[in-house]
């Protein structure tokens, strides 16, 4: 397995290095390199048919009489894989989103809530199915001039590699699903609730903040910029990369550096709900256990203080890569 987890990181690098470059060339001449438009198109083909195939046998489960057709799966990916040459590729996009989703939220539904009758489980993934597939529609209506970038090679990229590096080396890749024993549950990964509710707060609590900092940091481009740059003919997409983003950056980093300091800080908080991290930890098993209060606390300090120095450190190097250079 190390061997695919280092071709992943060589995947994720290469696709990103491809992403730059070819956004550089699009920025200079206005109309991406034709490998990576050629090699998109083929990417796409691959992935639709893919999770076309995928479609078609959770289909063949979900109605059985689909399963007296002979390669079934075959047809459905081929069929929708045509269909992504086509202007109507958004559909085929809209009708696999659905048919994953509702096999997902499905099966989702009925392990976490086994009280609900069956039909209000169908109902309730029938209808997020629909409200996916419905925003995958109105989501990717834009027409192929608004030129966004073709994400199919890139994705392609970081799931083939370790895929075929996976084939080559032979790994083996074992899913273990929990059961339910007499007390507790066993294999699968187990998420403790302590856990799940510390990061949930956290996460919508400081979320909260860095969106009104990176509100406030857009509205802070003076709207003549915005117009000066549609005036040039830029589309949406590059008028916030090229013009409103950077610009916004300068006003975003430090407020943003002092909600990642707090976010290391608040995460003590789990203490509060039982949750042993590293306050509680140190302060309590340690402590109990050494009866060195001192040096625990001194430990406690220095890795709380590293943190807290590395993180200021990495947002000053970043704020004074994107600050204003005056003359």
């Amino acid at each position: 397995m190390t061997f695919v987890i280092v071709a992943l990181v060589l995947a994720i690098v290469a696709a990103i290095a491809i992403v730059r470059w070819a956004m550089s060339v699009r920025t200079a001449t206005g109309h991406y390199p034709q490998p990576v438009v050629w090699g998109s198109l083929f990417a796409n083909l691959l992935i639709t048919f893919g999770f076309g195939f995928v479609a078609g046998s959770l289909l063949t489960g979900i109605f059985p009489a689909l399963s007296g057709i002979v390669g079934f799966p075959l047809i459905a990916g081929a069929v929708l894989a045509g269909i992504s040459l086509t202007p109507y590729t958004r559909f085929g996009r809209a009708f696999i989103g659905f048919v994953l989703t509702w096999a997902v939220m499905a099966f989702l539904l009925e392990g976490m809530f086994a009280f609900v009758p069956p039909m209000v489980i169908a109902l309730a993934a029938v209808l997020t199915a629909a409200a996916v597939a419905w925003i995958m529609i109105k989501g990717d209506g834009r027409p192929a001039a608004e030129g966004k970038f073709p994400l199919a090679l890139a994705v392609l990229i970081i799931i083939a590699v370790p895929g075929l590096v996976y084939w080559l080396t032979g790994a083996t890749l074992n899913f273990e699903v929990p059961i339910l024993e007499r007390f507790n549950f066993s294999g699968g990964v187990q998420l403790v609730p302590e856990l799940v509710a510390l990061v949930f707060g956290l996460t919508i609590y400081t979320a909260a903040f860095i969106a009104e900092n990176v509100r406030s940091g857009i509205q802070a481009v003076s709207k003549g910029q915005t117009e000066a740059a549609a005036s040039l003919g830029l589309r949406e997409g590059d008028r916030l990369r090229l013009v409103v983003i950077p610009q916004a950056m300068r006003v975003i980093i430090p407020p943003l550096t002092s909600q990642y300091l707090n976010l290391t800080k608040n995460s003590s908080l789990g203490a509060a709900i039982g949750y042993p991290e590293l306050v509680n930890v140190f302060m309590g098993t340690t402590l109990n256990q050494t009866g060195k209060a001192i040096e625990v606390i001194a430990i406690t300090m220095a890795v709380y203080l590293t943190l807290s120095l590395t993180t200021s450190a990495f947002m000053n190097w970043y704020n004074a890569r994107v600050a204003l250079v005056e003359r």
